[in-house]
């Protein structure tokens, strides 16, 4: 299994108040909105360039226009609100066929207005978007790619429309509190600012992303971690995934113990 890179981002300020509407629902009002958010957010991560160099060249050394991981690396797995899955596995799909069509060194002058398109018409129907419906397109952009490299008898790396499949990078994790506390809620770091980028607190009722923690629940990245103690005392707490595994076996974290203070 695999953990997802350290994740450090700015929030973004939104420039239209949120007026009184939880953050699902105001992705789901403004899916472009939202989309533009994880694109700007996963490129500076530099996600697609990551995966790239990690995982999008395939056995027969072909480079893959799509990732067997996806955005659940860096937005964790909970799957909470569509749209924003949607949205967020989109933006990373492009940046991820982007930078391996670069890698591949195709001119981008044969690609560009294809991956454009390619935006374009899978942001327009957000609601329907899903990576096994977008495979004709790019068996379409593949096979023009590689019809281009035998033509022009070039270097270019041959395209592959789909990866050939790994495990998941999720990992369950370990929560002790001290003493035991009345609750334990977790949110993905990303999920977290995009709060903030919709003018929501990011710790308030509105900011519907955070989940109630359970033995052993499966994350990737970065979280933040909400404990509140029966006496009503909180603690707002950086979990970073990266740190419990370093030098430990996968299957056997480190927990992530809260004291209250």
């Amino acid at each position: 299994m695999r953990v997802a890179v350290v994740i450090s981002i700015v929030v973004l300020a939104l420039s239209t108040p949120a007026h009184g509407q939880t953050s699902s629902r105001i992705a789901a009002e403004k899916p472009a909105d939202t989309y533009s958010y994880f694109k700007r957010t996963l490129a500076r991560l530099k996600a697609g360039a990551g995966a790239v160099a990690k995982r999008a060249t395939q056995s027969d050394k072909s480079l893959s226009l799509t990732d067997c991981w996806g955005v659940g690396d860096y937005i964790g797995y909970d799957n909470q609100d569509s749209i924003t899955e949607k949205a967020a596995s989109l933006a990373y799909d492009v940046l991820f066929m982007q930078a391996a069509l670069e890698a591949a060194g195709y001119p981008k002058v044969l690609w560009e207005g294809d991956l454009a398109e390619y935006e374009r018409a899978n942001l327009a129907n957000i609601s329907e978007y899903a990576l096994l419906n977008t495979k004709p397109a790019r068996d379409r952009l593949a096979e023009k790619l590689n019809n281009y490299k035998k033509a022009s008898n070039s270097n270019y790396k041959n395209i592959t429309p789909d990866h050939e499949g790994c495990g998941g990078g999720e990992v369950p994790i370990i929560i002790r509190t001290i003493p035991r506390a009345q609750r334990v809620q977790y949110i993905n770091l990303i999920r977290y600012e995009l709060c903030g980028f919709q003018g929501l607190d990011p710790t308030g009722p509105l900011c519907d992303r955070w989940v109630d923690y359970s033995e052993g629940a499966e994350m990737s990245g970065k979280y933040k971690v909400l404990v509140t103690w029966s006496d009503g005392y909180s603690a707002l707490r950086d979990l970073n995934v990266d740190d419990l595994f370093r030098g430990r076996n996968w299957d056997d974290p480190t927990p992530f113990v809260i004291r209250k203070q």
